[in-house]
């Protein structure tokens, strides 16, 4: 499965207190919903940013829009409807996809709201197996 594209939907900032300087993010990816239009596979999120603790919060929604084959395009859309889960190598394109889409609105929208950038600096790998503990 390869990412051929995608867009912005929906941005959204907010901050609650006036001075925002050091604070820690939580970040959340959201798959909102999963769909074969126009000969692709359209993946609908919601990426939240959270300034901890609750002094700004932005949301970016979007779609990531990839390609493969008619039947692993269906077999993901299939997959992803009766268990909402997505292998390792795809949920780490989208991933990562994703948040450096979220840094670059993301910086845009602190700017706008006077708050730090989100940027995070890392490739996210998903591990296969759960961690103990």
């Amino acid at each position: 499965m390869e990412i051929i594209g995608g867009r912005v939907t929906k941005t959204h900032a907010e901050k609650f207190v006036e001075d925002v300087r050091q604070t820690s993010l939580s970040l959340n990816l959201v798959i909102k919903e999963v769909g074969l239009r126009g000969g692709h596979l359209v993946v609908k999120y919601s990426y939240d940013i959270d300034y901890q603790p609750r002094l700004a919060k932005m949301q970016i929604e979007g779609e990531i829009h990839m390609k493969d084959t008619e039947k692993a395009m269906k077999e993901f859309e299939e997959k992803w409807k009766k268990s909402k889960n997505i292998d390792q190598p795809i949920a780490e394109q989208m991933l990562n996809s994703v948040t450096y889409t979220g840094m670059a609105i993301g910086s845009l929208l602190a700017f706008s709201v006077g708050v730090p950038a989100p940027i995070t600096v890392q490739k996210f790998k998903v591990d296969a197996k759960p961690s103990a503990g």
